[in-house]
């Protein structure tokens, strides 16, 4: 998909309102050609300045990643993070470990540009200790790293996004969360209920994956998986052809819309944290 449907997308998903940018970054898998996609990213940032780009990177070859950075530098353009991502290694999220994706080699170059982390966390995601202590190490290591959480952190079931609350995590200043995908309204009621993660949230539709037809949804028998209205070549048995199904993306609209009412706030501080997650945090993360 490129950038030219994505902004038309977005005239569609929100009518009336003014998209003043995004954070963008090429489809991470194996099968895209790494150095066009790359380099389209580079393309499109000179032509539109409010679009941000994230680097897909290499996690073994680091000398292919700073090519991308100099060649950005060329036409006065930078990019403003990168997105790792297991698929570039041929395993499977659930196999991969954090230090796979970003060894330290990766890392250095990383925090030496100054660039964001958009994470989709490996293993179980947030809920696993051992990638909670991953976060933890390296942004205590790295000062200049700062970390985007894609789809909150990504949980299997509320209870592991419950654990990401238990620990220092959403205090620590180098941590920010993603809505992208996330549709349960007890995980932003959990969030939003400790005030030092309200100016942490970013809003994210993932386009084009919030076009998806459907929520997250936890399965007995299949586990994790999306729950949708329409049947997709991905699709479960029995977990599409449900009723009441839209856009992913207005999905987690709705979610974060009821967990910010069941605060309880004024119509005024409403429409502030509204501000702040759907632009402000995500225009200070770009300072």
């Amino acid at each position: 998909m490129d950038y030219g449907t994505i902004k038309c997308w977005h005239e569609k998903l929100y009518s009336g309102k003014k998209v003043k940018g995004a954070f963008v970054f090429p489809f991470p898998l194996y099968e895209i050609d790494f150095e066009q996609a790359n380099n389209y990213i580079i393309q499109t940032m000179t032509l539109d300045a409010g679009m941000k780009g994230f680097l897909w990177t290499d996690p073994i070859d680091i000398r292919r990643n700073m090519k991308f950075l100099r060649e950005a530098g060329k036409k006065s353009v930078r990019f403003s993070g990168v997105k790792p991502y297991f698929d570039f290694l041929r395993k499977d999220n659930f196999e991969t470990e954090m230090e796979e994706i970003l060894p330290p080699g990766l890392l250095e170059l990383i925090n030496s540009e100054k660039l964001l982390i958009m994470l989709h966390t490996t293993g179980k995601g947030i809920g696993e200790k051992k990638v909670r202590d991953y976060i933890s190490r390296i942004t205590e290591k790295y000062e200049n790293i700062k970390i985007i959480l894609a789809h909150m952190g990504r949980f299997l079931r509320p209870q592991d996004f419950e654990e990401f609350m238990k620990s220092d995590l959403p205090g620590n200043p180098a941590v920010f969360l993603d809505t992208s995908s996330a549709t349960m309204p007890e995980v932003y009621q959990m969030a939003l209920s400790e005030k030092k993660l309200w100016n942490k949230i970013l809003f994210g539709s993932d386009i084009p994956f919030g076009l998806i037809t459907g929520t997250e949804f936890w399965s007995d028998t299949a586990g994790a998986i999306f729950r949708t209205r329409d049947k997709y070549t991905w699709s479960e048995e029995g977990s599409y052809g449900c009723d009441n199904m839209t856009y992913n993306t207005y999905h987690v609209i709705k979610a974060l819309k009821d967990a910010i009412d069941a605060l309880k706030l004024t119509e005024e501080k409403k429409i502030e944290m509204k501000t702040e997650i759907m632009l402000n945090n995500a225009l200070k993360l770009c300072q």
